[in-house]
């Protein structure tokens, strides 16, 4: 994600490019972090935040941040912000680097976080659904949240079964037994099994399925009756299908453009003129997938 990020703001057009930073600079809020959508100071945000800022490379008052991360608890988040706080502590180290050796980085500094983060990932495994998404362990976004934040901790995770999230057409529901297919669920899935050295011929009817989601514009709807397509599933769905090696069927632009705010950042559908950094964060990545 943060390769495609950095990807994508490098195709900015630089007055798009420098309206943009304007409004991530906006969210920074106190006592360190990046703010909501209600201006009030959360991890989840700062996470989007901060990717932000290392794959664009704005700077951060680094000093403020690394107090406002250590307020958390590692045992008492939830998979989310576990995975969230984990990524932050991640590229806050990442941002501390030199700018020659942020560039000459292979990988995320993962020797040096606490073992905190490493001891509530193993907890993670016994505890109550509640902490999942969907209070589902094995859902297929649970899944791949888990499997992220093992990438972040440099552990290995072997993805359980997902067959009984599948549905007959080839899509992914976000629980076992719904009938009513997800695009996010689907991309989740997808990407799992394309990690885990699924076959890809095998795959390749439940890419076409999801890649036949697209619209002209570039969109890709949360749902297949879903009448608008929005930010978060057009990002997730072409994340899966370009990691998968499929093709999409149509450039990802003309959506994009429709998603871009005059205030800089991106909306979650066409239309919204009001940003959100988590969805700005979705808009460069996709950007990033362009052609």
């Amino acid at each position: 994600m943060f390769r495609t990020i950095r990807a994508g703001w490098r195709k900015c057009h630089p007055e798009t490019a420098a309206r943009l930073l304007a409004f991530v600079r906006s969210r920074l809020a106190r006592p360190g972090g990046f703010a909501d959508r209600h201006g009030q100071p959360d991890l989840y945000y700062t996470m989007f935040g901060l990717l932000v800022a290392a794959a664009t490379d704005m700077p951060v008052n680094l000093d403020d941040v690394e107090p406002y991360l250590q307020t958390f608890a590692p045992p008492t988040l939830d998979l989310v912000h576990l995975a969230g706080l984990t990524r932050s502590r991640l590229l806050l180290q990442h941002l501390r680097r030199s700018p020659l050796a942020r560039l000459a980085a292979a990988a995320w500094p993962r020797q040096s976080l606490p073992p905190a983060l490493h001891d509530a990932y193993n907890a993670l495994a016994a505890g109550a659904p509640e902490r999942f998404p969907h209070r589902d362990p094995w859902s297929p976004y649970s899944q791949m949240l888990r499997w992220s934040l093992a990438e972040d901790l440099g552990l290995s995770y072997v993805p359980r079964d997902l067959a009984p999230y599948r549905l007959a057409d080839g899509m992914f529901a976000n629980l076992a037994g719904d009938t009513a297919p997800a695009v996010n669920a689907t991309a989740a899935a997808l990407m799992l099994l394309n990690a885990s050295g699924a076959d890809r011929h095998a795959l390749r009817p439940d890419l076409q399925r999801l890649a036949a989601l697209q619209a002209p514009d570039g969109g890709f709807p949360a749902t297949p009756p879903a009448p608008v397509a929005d930010l978060l599933s057009t990002a997730t769905a072409s994340l899966a299908l370009t990691c998968c090696r499929h093709p999409l069927r149509h450039s990802l632009k003309p959506f994009l453009r429709q998603t871009i705010t005059p205030a800089g950042g991106f909306a979650a559908v066409p239309g919204d003129d009001t940003p959100d950094l988590e969805y700005t964060a979705y808009g460069l990545m996709a950007m990033g997938l362009t052609g």
